[in-house]
């Protein structure tokens, strides 16, 4: 939701200074806005004056609310904290994190030619659903698939779970594990 507050004091200029206070909702990533204000003086000695600014919001990212931790916000996103963790290099403290702080949800991958929302979600063990919650911003039918080269899609892929043999091939288990990932020599 949006909030409009107006300071009660002067600023510099005698007049008197708003604040909007907007915090995008979940679904609004990728998404532009513009938004308008109109003002006036009180007495209507100047004309209506109009200022509109666009607001573009920026996919794979959120903002920290009271009460979140790396963990609550990863399980609402249907991904776990060391992934999160790993792509939010700068928090030292996962279940500390500063009120209105910007946390990366994932990675972006540049659609290729000859991809479709099944080879991606295969490349990186996750699913189609996820890689749309996420990118609200694609349509998609099952006859249109609204993806194209260098569509810039944000992903999720899990850091445990994993197991990598050589370092090159790699499957997810599907038992839980402590660790991070298994890598076999």
């Amino acid at each position: 939701g949006a909030g409009f507050s107006l300071n009660s004091s002067r600023n510099e200029w005698f007049g008197q200074s708003g604040f909007l206070d907007w915090k995008p909702l979940r679904g609004q990533e990728g998404s532009t806005y513009e938004i308008c204000f109109q003002l006036q003086d009180t007495c209507l000695t100047t004309q209506l004056q109009e200022k509109c600014f666009r607001i573009s919001v920026l996919k794979c990212q959120v903002c920290v609310e009271p009460g979140d931790t790396m963990q609550s916000i990863a399980s609402s996103y249907q991904t776990d904290y060391l992934s999160m963790y790993s792509t939010n290099v700068g928090i030292q403290d996962p279940d500390r994190i500063p009120i209105a702080s910007t946390l990366n949800l994932g990675i972006f991958y540049s659609v290729q030619e000859g991809d479709s929302l099944f080879s991606i979600s295969t490349r990186f063990f996750t699913n189609s659903g996820l890689i749309l919650s996420v990118n609200p911003d694609i349509e998609f039918d099952s006859l249109n698939q609204a993806i194209v080269p260098g569509d810039r899609l944000c992903v999720l892929p899990p850091v445990c779970q994993v197991k990598c043999e050589s370092g090159i091939v790699c499957t997810r288990e599907e038992e839980q594990t402590l660790g991070i990932s298994t890598l076999v020599p």
